[in-house]
């Protein structure tokens, strides 16, 4: 009896320190430190569940076997390089990824895909990341393999493709591009920014400017589905068909209160075979329509037209840099209020201006493309103040007029008045 008494007893000693056995704590650990001199010996800690990382270059290859999240102090601060000999990051199966506030650069994936980072089949979230200077097989920055790739407010540039997809790749996956640019990517034959094969491409208040492929210089769908949301597509360039999109074959594309123009070689919008569908949403501005593209205009669609966008890539607010429109664009106010995207309060461009709802000239009505323009009917001039510079001898009086432009720009006169 008695020992009895003492197994039960010592079971139910064992049974709670079990119980009240402490979890393994989750940690914030930072790189470099005294225990974590690279990225990498962070990743290989299974307790660091968010690694903040320093100021600095770290010349890694990073494999990422897990969950985790990896924070940098910003693009233009924090930056991986994979030293132009390897990939830059691999994500491995059964892991779910957030790269945050960081560049990833020069990865060089030889003849296999993704230069610069890869998701297999996981779950891989860009925010306020830049991807460049990357070259790989498929996908020269970033490579979605039957995955779920989520890119937010970041920029994916200056990468190359050997073989298709200068920007992003992406093979039976589902890509999300959002408030994001895909700026300068080449790729050697189709799909310059973006190029997707039986996968699912959302790209929504994104621009896709400045690509090269053969076909597809910013955009190459086959074989699955492709919807274009208050975009702006730009003069990517195609020595074959499709500057900005090349809709292949039997797949479908989506096309919304965007823009797809300025393509310096090949038509803005082409394609490949008669199977392929092309579905407007209305209040697109097309500039070039190509053989084989499918696109047939909505009344709010514009087609021919030149949308009058600005030059070039600026930083014109938000985390990306952006194409503005330019006074007398026809994709200012072209979206009446109450149209999808087109709530007042709600909707956002792709800086996070918010579109509509008295933003923009008093008005409710919204502007096609990835920018909302907020351009002020006519400059007002203010007198400030009248002063004067002492001591004597300086009997000088000045009066500032400031002229508000409404774009943010300040203009000053001076005005003397001399003393006799």
């Amino acid at each position: 009896m008695k020992k009895r008494l003492c197994v039960s007893i010592y079971l139910l000693g064992v049974s709670l320190f079990v119980l009240f056995m402490p979890v393994q704590a989750q940690l914030n650990c930072s790189v470099p430190s005294g225990s974590y001199a690279t990225i990498q010996a962070a990743i290989n800690d299974a307790s660091c569940t968010t690694i903040i990382v320093s100021n600095g270059t770290f010349t890694e290859n990073l494999v990422i076997n897990r969950d985790v999240t990896i924070i940098g102090q910003g693009a233009g601060l924090t930056v991986i390089d994979g030293g132009n000999t390897a990939r830059s990051v691999e994500v491995q199966s059964g892991a779910t990824v957030t790269l945050q506030n960081l560049t990833v650069t020069n990865g060089n994936s030889g003849a296999a895909n993704g230069g610069g980072i890869i998701n297999n089949g996981t779950s891989l979230t860009l925010n306020r990341v830049t991807v460049s200077n990357s070259t790989g097989n498929i996908g020269g920055g970033v490579y979605n393999a039957a995955g779920t790739l989520n890119i937010q407010n970041s920029t994916i540039s200056g990468n190359n493709a050997t073989l298709r997809g200068g920007g992003v790749g992406n093979d039976t996956g589902v890509v999300n591009i959002t408030s994001s640019t895909l700026d300068n990517n080449v790729s050697a034959t189709i799909g310059g920014g973006v190029f997707s094969l039986q996968g699912t491409v959302f790209v929504t208040n994104s621009t896709i400017s400045n690509n090269q492929a053969n076909r597809g210089g910013g955009l190459f769908n086959d074989l699955g589905s492709t919807t274009v949301t208050h975009s702006t597509l730009t003069g990517n360039s195609a020595s074959n068909s499709g500057g900005a999109v090349y809709n292949a074959h039997n797949n479908s594309l989506t096309i919304s209160n965007s823009i797809l123009a300025n393509s310096v070689s090949g038509d803005d919008c082409g394609g490949g075979q008669t199977d392929s569908t092309v579905t407007t949403l209305g209040f697109n501005i097309v500039e070039s329509i190509g053989r084989n593209c499918g696109f047939s205009a909505m009344a709010s669609d514009q087609v021919g037209v030149d949308p009058v966008l600005d030059g070039a890539l600026a930083s014109n607010g938000g985390p990306t840099q952006t194409f503005a429109l330019l006074a007398g664009s026809p994709a200012i106010d072209a979206i009446s209020a109450g149209q999808s995207g087109c709530t007042a309060g709600s909707s956002t461009d792709q800086r996070g201006a918010v579109r509509a709802g008295g933003t923009n000239r008093g008005g409710s009505a919204c502007d096609i493309g990835a920018y909302e323009a907020n351009l002020s009917e006519s400059p007002t001039a203010v007198s400030l103040t009248t002063f004067s510079v002492r001591p004597n001898p300086f009997p000088v009086s000045m009066l500032l007029v400031l002229f508000l432009t409404g774009v943010g720009q300040i203009v000053w006169q001076r005005r003397h008045k001399r003393y006799h």
